[in-house]
């Protein structure tokens, strides 16, 4: 919460006041993580050598036509 007050007049020097009170509030627990299943190591690997063998077989339709 802040309270204030400025003094002057438009367009000349002036001044401005402000006092700011500042609540702590202790830290929050922190959120329990949410496990994300993942590909493992050869699943990946497998998955990959998979589409390289489509797209290979792909391109050489290509070629044919």
């Amino acid at each position: 919460m802040g309270t204030g007050g400025a003094a002057g007049a438009p367009g000349l020097p002036g001044s401005v006041r402000m006092s700011f009170t500042v609540d702590q509030t202790p830290p929050t627990t922190p959120a329990v993580a949410t496990p994300v299943p993942t590909l493992g190591e050869w699943t990946l690997a497998l998955l990959s050598t998979v589409l390289a063998g489509f797209a290979a077989l792909r391109l050489g339709r290509r070629r044919l036509n």
